[in-house]
């Protein structure tokens, strides 16, 4: 009984020195000093006081070329979506990247998008090195992806990776990038005299916001960019705030989800000859449930009728979408300095930074911008939410600026909700907010600062 006793003791002295000793280490609160009064906002401000548009280097006609390649890997790949899961058991459709080309004048950019869950971050890095050999300047490349969340995985290192995206596959990430490398070469051979229409109509029955507060909003928007060369060919950059992930965590087959589906709509009744699609302001916005009214609407049968639905959406409208003679075409990428990231785990208790940065590993986030005539695509690393679209309609209003807002542009922070949200017990407001709190005040007036620049 006393070996006992004596057994107990040390266990319980042992747990008081853990707690007193190695959980400081590795936990702290909420660090909630106002933005305004951090270092990393001042660096921000600092860098946009001096930010501007370089619209020097214009020309006289715009060129515009496109093209896609397939990105399926030759085996059944980890999955990346939803967190760790088991292998792919089958390829439902093909997954692509697709590529636009844009030159006018010495200006030349890339508009490049995957159906992958992100845009990883090593890829970014890579095909940066890639674009410079074929001749372009880096800055000008314009990131995203679809947000499949049936894509394959496999392109993520460390901890963090794994969980993210599965075990880390080199020989995918060699494919992926010699696939987008071709598709730009390809998009460069093909480019041609084009001008530019923009349109946006409106799809409020296919979205809803998931977090259900009763005062939450959504960003109800298709945005579309429409390109027409000279020979007649057309083409077209969308975006849609919606989750691609109508197919659920237990439907392991590998697939370009809706986005795919609508494409697939689009090309086959001659809407368009080529679309690139990207997930717009995803942030909180998911799929609003086809299936409310039919239970048979279920993964397979629910991407092909929301990817229908939302093709018929854009059908109407796109044919009418004017065009003009593009007259600039301008980049810039933006530092975007941060607070120290953490992981929280209560409403006022995260890990430390210092773990944090060695399970995801390291950050240098941007933000990337692209105008096109008064099309102002901006480029966000993350998953943005449409709820702070409200915020920057008025400037552009008075600006005559149509502003498209992608996610997932070569980095990765988590998530960018409103701030009310901060401390609510979800997934992406607690566990993936990970650069919180205040980040709507924050990115609002970076975003609301740089239009008013442009």
């Amino acid at each position: 009984m006393k070996k006992i006793i004596k057994w107990i003791f040390k266990l319980l002295l042992g747990l008081i020195v853990f707690c007193l000793v190695l959980l400081p280490f590795l936990f702290t609160k909420v660090d909630r000093t106002p933005y305004r009064e951090m270092p990393y906002y001042k660096a921000m401000m600092q860098q946009l006081d001096t930010f501007r548009l370089d619209t020097a280097a214009q020309g006289k006609n715009f060129k515009a070329g496109w093209s896609k390649k397939n990105i399926t890997p030759s085996y059944y790949p980890d999955l990346a979506g939803y967190g760790p899961r088991e292998k792919a058991n089958c390829i439902h459709d093909s997954v692509y990247v697709r590529a636009f080309v844009f030159e006018y004048g010495k200006q030349k950019t890339i508009f490049l998008s995957a159906d992958l869950l992100i845009f990883p971050p090593v890829l970014e890095a890579k095909l940066r090195v890639k674009v410079k050999e074929l001749g372009f300047d880096p800055q000008g490349l314009y990131l995203t992806a679809t947000h499949t969340h049936s894509a394959p995985g496999g392109w993520a290192e460390g901890p963090a990776g794994r969980v993210l995206a599965g075990a880390y596959q080199e020989k995918y990430v060699d494919q992926l990038l010699a696939s987008m490398t071709t598709a730009i070469r390809e998009a460069d051979n093909t480019k041609e005299e084009s001008e530019i229409g923009y349109g946006q109509y409106k799809a409020a029955s296919l979205i809803r916001n998931r977090l259900n507060e009763a005062d939450s909003k959504t960003d109800p928007w298709v945005r579309i960019m429409k390109v027409r060369k000279k020979s007649g060919a057309q083409a077209a950059i969308i975006t849609y705030a919606a989750h691609a992930n109508c197919l659920k965590m237990n439907y392991r087959c590998v697939s370009g989800d809706y986005p795919a589906e609508m494409i697939a709509k689009l090309e086959h009744d001659r809407k368009i000859d080529f679309a690139l699609y990207a997930a717009g302001m995803v942030g909180s916005h998911t799929p609003k449930p086809m299936y409310e009214q039919n239970k048979e609407l279920f993964n397979e049968p629910l991407i092909h009728a929301y990817g229908d639905s939302l093709a018929t959406i854009i059908g109407r409208g796109i044919d009418s979408i004017s065009f003009q003679p593009v007259e600039e075409l301008s980049v810039a990428v933006l530092d975007l300095p941060l607070r120290e990231p953490h992981l929280k785990l209560t409403e006022d208790w995260r890990i430390r930074p210092w773990l944090f940065k060695w399970f995801f590993g390291p950050y240098e986030p941007k933000i990337k911008i692209m105008k096109i005539n008064n099309v102002v695509f901006m480029g966000m690393p993350c998953d943005f939410s449409g709820e702070l679209m409200p915020d920057f309609e008025q400037i552009c209003k008075e600006k005559n600026i149509e502003l498209v807002i992608t996610s997932f542009n070569g980095g990765y922070i988590g998530y960018i909700n409103v701030d009310r949200y901060y401390d609510k017990d979800k997934a992406e407001t607690r566990n993936m907010n990970w650069f919180g709190p205040y980040n709507q005040a924050y990115f609002t007036e970076i975003v609301q600062k740089i239009l008013k620049k442009i």
